[in-house]
């Protein structure tokens, strides 16, 4: 629905005829005056990535969520699988998937990005299903053609086809640094 709402009048001379400016306003379920708009509900987050679950990315993130007060359930490939796109593991189809809870709430998985997400989805939290799906700290952008491959885009994108929200978040790195493990990147993980 849409209405009219007045932002402002003016007159400058007590002769000179009032100035009212109008705007269109559009009515919504939450509005700035709704409390609910502003008191924030902790969300249950499947965190994923496609760095591997020993990944500096995914730890401080997940730390960073916990302490939020989110509920935090991590999902990350047992290896790196940077560059694996939306691949799937077609010699193990319908064979066992190794999936272990190495700690509360956190698990790996023996396979790709995409095939992970799916098995926080459809396995790990088939009950109680995530609120949002959030891939990353991936250690390096996914920008441009390159973002086609990115195992953390798809993570997010498979969540995404399965209607649920999700964001991929991936942190800058100096390539100059590699030999030195990307300090300037694990500083920023600092912050």
């Amino acid at each position: 629905m849409t209405s009219a709402s007045t932002l402002f009048s003016s007159t400058s001379e007590p002769d000179q005829e009032t100035l009212a400016v109008v705007a269109p306003t559009t009515e919504t379920p939450s509005t700035i005056d709704d409390e609910d708009f502003f008191s924030a509900q902790p969300l249950n987050i499947l965190l994923v990535n496609d760095d591997g679950y020993q990944a500096e990315g995914i730890k401080v993130l997940y730390e960073a969520l916990v302490a939020a007060g989110h509920r935090v359930t991590l999902v990350a490939p047992k290896q790196q699988q940077s560059g694996k796109g939306t691949a799937i593991d077609a010699d193990k189809i319908f064979q066992p998937t190794e999936v272990v809870n190495y700690a509360q709430n956190q698990w790996y998985v023996d396979s790709t990005p995409v095939v992970t997400t799916l098995a926080g989805l459809d396995y790990i939290l088939q009950d109680n299903p995530p609120d949002l799906v959030i891939s990353g700290i991936n250690e390096g952008e996914n920008l441009g053609y390159g973002a086609i491959s990115s195992g953390t885009l798809s993570a997010a994108v498979i969540a995404l086809q399965k209607g649920i929200p999700a964001i991929a978040i991936s942190a800058g790195i100096k390539l100059g640094e590699a030999s030195e493990n990307y300090p300037s990147t694990q500083e920023a993980y600092e912050i």
